[in-house]
């Protein structure tokens, strides 16, 4: 029986041509199965049924209301954005222009320009010349030898890069609606991490997972030259398949098959190519189009999905399992560890790959398993997949993707990175002011990302400012120089008194937004280092939050926060104990949609009913929603959170002299003086008494005189040298200005700021000889003005006058005042036709409210009702409070 068996085994491993064999096991069934598993995969199929397969997966998801988007004529407005959302000092074009040329000329050039344009855009005609394209060749490894080591991007005309932004505009607004959750490159609403945060908590449960009969797998796909080989057929069979109009389809596919080449090297064109497949890196159509023919790779995996064929990959139970996700070209699969899910994943890649021209390479492509895939189980895989295996994926998305207990070491590349950039600016000789712009634009941005989804270790977080704090003070190696300021004080913001810098640790904390089944969350046992991290930020977030009442459906009356501008945000002094378990939706009245009022002064106290009834109820039924109270747009922001996290360490009123309105008012002025920010620099230090004069030397045991090379009577403190000091009152009084000589009364130079900052607020001039000549300097400037007044300052004062709306319109124009004596405010609007007869008016009382902004909004508001209930519904709505308009009229939530 024996030896029956050694001859089936080797029969079936001759037949599967394994070149390995586990010793000790009869692997008979497992041989039979990577020989069937062979002559599956070697059986032909028809070559051109392929890209049908892949087609055929893919939904028609544009809608009429997308297509209206899509198909509406283009028009001049679009045109202009679409140029100056572009980068006026990128590299030039083949007509050797950048877009600063149009940007600047755009009143000279830009009626040829929107000609030119919507010639094709609405008619279809372009000049080939106009998609003709320079190659450059960056390299992508420090000595290139090959022309793999070469990334191409193009340098399109600027006429096309105008054509292909505004397609890209219009494209992007659908795409939200038509793209697959788990690709979430450049699709708005969506962002890198939120890829990246599935993929480590599910590589984490891998990581963790111990028990179970099946393993399960992550598959790391290495896409070679993604958008040079798609190909342009299946990019156009897509389109069609998902809906688009055959007008948008030609003007696409035009776009992409009508172009030609040259190859820049050392900055001169050669040769001309005609490409017959490809998409252009630096084309701004391009990523979009990627999205899309990517959409044939999504749509596969999650048709095999729905099929059975694959199951993904599930973090907990009742969870939704990941199969996929994409960013752009860079992949990540998740799929069970047995033989029929490894060979469907590998068929779908393989169709995929045929259909759209894209190539898999295998060789930088790996593999990582749970932990309790057996050995049989992996090797199988193995085979299958014709991938290397990992221990971890060195990175996802440029992030770790496993973290153990030495966090430290994990994230120490960015110190390398921090300082490697540092070290690069050495030479530069910068000035401080340089040296400013550079450590918060680069070195400081560098960790941005990462903290984005991980908290930073604090030691590391505190090498950083360090290493940011050694180059502000010029500190090379293991030279010693003076920190004149330490680190804490020179990151509170310049209305503070500091420089502005970020606390790593503080800003680490702010990157992290509430959400409403986050805020009483904990830590457990096995959690990953994500959640840890979210965590940790909740005290910040807590702080912040507030719910903003829609239906109130979802807000506890007396356990959530949902009463703005009140102490803690929650009722005080219920008076009745039903209110423990009622909803805020039982206070509101479902037909009117309005508070009331009667019942809630029967439950509440004054002070708690009165703040309850002025939140403003919305007409339409609305789902609650969750505020940031600490911006004005209640949306959450970065910045918003990084000065909560500062002002709950009280770093802010550790800076000298920041203290009061005063001292404010002095920063305030200094850093929007227009003057070199050197200069501002140096007036920074002044104030700050860290200037390295003889007096500060002596402080810290460099020298020991303190008295002033000049005058050699007093002692050289800041104020000395830069005012007391007879030398310099002589610079001074030589000036034409409001400063006057022998003004000395004052003990450092903070103090002597303060006084002629209020001295200039209030227009004092003593000094009578220098108001002839400031008089006639007056007069020329003046005149000056008069010749070259701003035109964008003649179009507001012509915007000041009322402009009536088109004949098919009305304008409605409101306005409100506030009371503060009465506690009440009013509210005034105003509807009027194109030829400025009053159509209606209304005039009403409105509640209390703290600001003007409050005001106008609720004005606004009542405004659009009148107008509403009155039939008037085609409008042009005016105020004049600038932020309430841009408020009400910008895409941006608010």
């Amino acid at each position: 029986m024996d030896e029956l068996l050694q001859k089936q085994e080797i029969y079936w491993a001759q037949r599967s041509i394994i070149s390995w064999l586990k010793h000790g096991d009869k692997n008979t069934k497992f041989f039979h199965s990577k020989a069937t598993q062979r002559r599956r995969k070697n059986h032909i199929r028809g070559a051109g049924d392929q890209m049908k397969e892949c087609l055929d997966a893919v939904p028609s998801r544009v809608t009429e209301d997308m297509l209206l988007v899509l198909s509406s004529e283009f028009t001049a407005e679009e045109v202009k954005v679409a140029l100056f959302q572009m980068g006026p000092t990128k590299a030039p074009r083949p007509d050797g222009m950048n877009a600063f040329f149009y940007q600047k000329f755009w009143h000279i050039v830009g009626d040829d320009v929107v000609f030119a344009v919507l010639d094709f855009l609405n008619n279809g005609n372009m000049l080939p010349e106009i998609n003709h394209t320079n190659i450059v060749l960056i390299p992508k490894v420090k000595d290139p030898e090959k022309m793999s080591d070469f990334r191409p991007i193009s340098l399109c005309n600027i006429i096309y890069k105008i054509i292909s932004k505004v397609l890209a505009n219009r494209l992007k607004q659908v795409l939200p609606h038509i793209i697959s959750p788990t690709q979430s490159a450049i699709v708005l609403g969506r962002l890198i991490t939120d890829n990246v945060l599935v993929a480590y908590e599910t590589l984490h449960l891998m990581h963790a997972r111990q028990k179970g009969k099946k393993g399960s797998l992550a598959l790391k796909l290495d896409i070679s030259k993604a958008y040079d080989r798609v190909e342009w057929q299946f990019l156009q069979k897509i389109m069609e398949k998902m809906g688009f109009l055959a007008v948008w389809i030609e003007r696409v596919m035009s776009c992409v098959t009508t172009s030609s080449f040259s190859i820049l090297v050392n900055c001169k064109p050669y040769g001309m190519v005609h490409p017959s497949r490809g998409i252009r890196q630096g084309d701004p159509l391009s990523p979009y189009l990627f999205l899309l023919c990517a959409e044939g790779f999504t749509t596969l995996l999650d048709k095999a999905e729905l099929e059975g064929r694959i199951s993904g990959v599930s973090i907990c139970r009742g969870a939704p399992r990941a199969s996929n996700l994409l960013f752009a070209d860079d992949s990540l699969l998740f799929c069970q560890a047995t033989q029929n899910e490894g060979e469907a994943i590998m068929e779908i890649i393989q169709t995929y790959a045929n259909a759209s021209g894209q190539s898999i390479n295998l060789e930088k492509s790996s593999v990582y398993f749970s932990a309790n895939t057996t050995g049989v189980q992996w090797q199988q895989m193995l085979q299958i997949l014709g991938v290397k295996e990992v221990m971890k994926f060195d990175s996802y998305l440029g992030l770790p993707t496993l973290i153990g207990r030495a966090k430290y070491h994990t994230f120490s590349y960015l110190k390398d990175r921090v300082w490697k950039n540092l070290q690069g600016w050495k030479g530069m000789m910068l000035a401080r002011a340089g040296k400013e712009i550079l450590i918060k634009a680069v070195a400081q941005s560098i960790p941005t990302y990462t903290m984005s989804v991980f908290q930073l270790p604090m030691k590391l977080c505190d090498e950083l400012d360090n290493l940011c704090a050694k180059f502000w003070w010029g500190q090379v190696g293991n030279e010693r120089k003076i920190h004149w300021r330490n680190w804490d004080k020179l990151s509170t913001s310049k209305q503070e008194g500091g420089i502005g810098f970020r606390n790593l640790r503080d800003f680490n904390l702010a990157m992290y937004y509430p959400r409403s089944s986050f805020i009483e969350a904990k830590e457990s046992p096995g959690c990953s280092y994500v959640w840890r991290s979210l965590v940790a930020a909740l005290p910040i977030l807590k702080s912040g939050y507030c719910w903003g009442v829609g239906n109130g459906s979802s807000i506890s009356v007396m356990g959530d926060k949902w009463i703005p501008n009140y102490p803690t945000n929650k009722v005080l002094h219920p008076i009745h104990e039903l209110v423990d378990e009622m909803a805020v939706s039982e206070l509101i009245d479902p037909e009117l949609h309005v508070w009331r009022g009667e019942l809630i002064m029967n439950l509440f106290h004054r002070d708690d009913a009165t703040a309850i009834t002025k939140i403003p109820l919305s007409r339409r039924v609305v789902s609650d929603s969750i505020i940031w109270m600490h911006n004005k747009n209640g949306m959450f922001s970065v910045k918003s959170a990084y000065k909560v996290a500062q002002r709950m360490r009280g770093e802010g009123s550790r800076a000298e002299h920041s203290g009061g309105c005063v001292g404010k008012l002095v920063w305030s002025v200094l850093w929007k003086l227009c003057i070199p920010n050197k200069i501002k620099i140096f007036g920074w230090r002044a104030c700050n008494d860290i200037l390295p004069t003889k007096c500060n030397l002596v402080k810290r045991n460099i020298i020991t005189d303190d008295k002033c090379h000049i005058c050699t009577r007093e002692a050289e403190l800041v104020f000395h040298a830069l005012w007391g000091c007879v030398a310099v009152q002589d610079v001074w009084a030589g000036r034409i200005s409001k400063l006057q000589k022998g003004v000395s009364d004052f003990s450092d130079f903070m103090q002597l700021m303060e006084h002629l900052v209020g001295r200039l607020s209030v227009e004092e001039l003593k000094h009578p000889t220098s108001l002839n000549k400031r008089a006639e300097e007056f007069l020329e400037e003046f005149k000056q003005a008069q010749v070259s007044l701003d035109s964008s300052l003649r179009e507001r004062l012509i915007s000041d006058v009322w402009q009536p709306p088109s004949s098919m319109e009305y304008k409605l124009n409101f306005d409100a005042a506030i009371f503060s004596r009465l506690e009440k405010s009013s509210i005034g609007a105003i509807i009027r036709n194109d030829k400025g007869e009053v159509m209606a008016g209304m005039f009403t009382i409105g509640p209390k409210v703290d600001t003007s902004e409050e005001a106008e909004l609720l004005a606004c508001r009542r405004s659009i009702e009148f107008a509403v209930d009155a039939g008037f519904t085609r409008l042009v709505i005016e105020g004049d409070n600038s932020n309430v308009m841009q408020a009400i009229s910008s895409d941006v939530a608010n």
